[in-house]
């Protein structure tokens, strides 16, 4: 989890670097960040409110530079302004902007330089989905019997993953061991795994935050939770150290930005662990596997997010969690599985199509009800007056109708990455046996 912190220091346009003013920018993990100034952009320092003149008010920046009091330099991308305080009395004004993100360690010229070949990106729950830990404890036997002698080990290379997402990008998941100062009593020793996207060509930050977020919505859909990025860091081949002997080390250069908040965050996840697979489960094919969820096109996005919605963990279960997933498997079929496009069907045809392709292998989707389905759509969609042979399912029988029709788009979309029906009933019967 990344916490609130604030940032003193000055700022200015880069167009006018000259024009220093102070201010403190205010990064909040789950709300609009906030970058506060005593003064104004602009030549004229009249300090009246612009609405009490005839002044046009300048178009909102969408780059603000900035270096705090350890000389870190600052990029702020602005979203637009921020609440505006005027007092007549004052003899400056307070000037506040929406901040979208803050880029730490580098000043950009605009959102669109292309000088990133690299993004960093660690993740909950990547670590225990991955399930394979690089340090190696190792006791010896003598005469035996176990000694108190151990060795712990740890070797970076042999716990790196790399694969081919698409076109110029690679996807690679490296295992890190950090270790505290040995000359005490404890020692810990932190394990985690760090995900990595480089890609071929340099691009603007906007391009690799994307594959982070197709990278997030895939952990979340496997992990059958919602997973915050714990850090951001770009790399530039232009922002490096160089060394005596000519060698560069690259710097990292740290991105905050909005995350979105799934339940109460008290600085522990509280998670169960109940993940759909694992690693370990598809590793065979998961080269594949994950080059197709980068394939996926806009087509597929609004069904995904329908998917990972459906999945959040909820305190209330309501209707609308069931309408969520019932228009997902609509819309797949319509999209992706309708062999016959140009032929009306009605979601009734739809659901028999789908459960057909994959009721044969799959035990979690043989028993749904595909009539009471269709009743019970209808229902909540428009609430229509209730007749007795309307099969409608309300309280517990909704919600367990909801986790069938969930099993099913789940078996869509691992269909989608290439998994094979006796794998997805594998998958399936597995998580439901834990």
């Amino acid at each position: 989890m990344i916490n609130n912190f604030q940032i003193e220091g000055y700022w200015w346009l880069p167009e006018k670097p000259e024009n220093k003013i102070a201010g403190i920018l205010h990064y909040l993990t789950y709300e609009e960040s906030d970058l506060k100034l005593l003064d104004e952009f602009n030549d004229k320092k009249t300090h009246v409110p612009r609405h009490f003149t005839s002044e046009v008010k300048p178009p909102v920046p969408n780059i603000i530079l900035g270096v705090d009091e350890n000389a870190n330099k600052i990029t702020l991308v602005v979203k637009c302004y921020g609440k505006q305080n005027w007092n007549l009395s004052s003899t400056f004004p307070i000037i506040h902007y929406k901040i979208w993100l803050c880029i730490r360690g580098i000043h950009l010229s605009s959102n669109d330089d292309r000088i990133f070949n690299e993004i960093e990106i660690e993740l909950e729950s990547l670590t225990s989905w991955i399930n394979s830990y690089p340090v190696r404890l190792s006791i010896p036997i003598k005469e035996n019997r176990l000694t108190t002698d151990f060795t712990l080990a740890y070797s970076s290379p042999e716990n790196d993953l790399s694969f081919d997402i698409n076109d110029g990008f690679e996807l690679s998941v490296n295992g890190r061991a950090d270790f505290t100062d040995v000359h005490q009593e404890e020692i810990t020793v932190r394990q985690r795994y760090i995900a990595s996207i480089k890609s071929v060509e340099p691009l603007d930050f906007s391009s690799l935050l994307e594959k982070c977020y197709r990278l997030q919505s895939f952990l979340n859909m496997a992990t059958f939770s919602h997973n915050e990025f714990l850090a951001l860091r770009l790399y530039s081949e232009q922002h490096f150290q160089e060394l005596k002997d000519k060698k560069k080390i690259f710097l990292p250069i740290d991105i905050f930005l909005k995350q979105i908040k799934i339940g109460d965050k008290d600085g522990k996840s509280g998670k169960i662990e109940k993940y759909l697979f694992k690693y370990g489960d598809l590793n065979a094919t998961f080269p594949e596997v994950i080059k197709r969820w980068f394939s996926f096109d806009k087509k597929m996005m609004p069904i995904l997010r329908h998917l990972t919605d459906s999945i959040q963990p909820k305190r209330i279960f309501k209707s609308v969690d069931f309408l969520i997933v019932i228009q997902a498997l609509e819309g797949y079929h319509h999209r992706f599985f309708d062999k016959e496009p140009e032929k009306e069907k009605n979601l009734e045809q739809r659901l028999k199509n789908l459960i057909n392709s994959f009721c044969k292998e799959v035990l979690a989707v043989r028993d749904i009800d595909i009539k009471q389905t269709v009743y019970t759509r209808h229902y909540y969609s428009h609430f229509y007056n209730k007749t007795t042979d309307m099969q409608i399912a309300e309280g517990v029988d909704l919600y367990h109708l909801t986790i069938k029709l969930q099993n099913l788009l789940i078996c869509c979309f691992l269909h989608e990455l290439g998994v094979d029906n006796e794998k997805i009933n594998e998958i399936l019967q597995k998580f439901y046996d834990k």
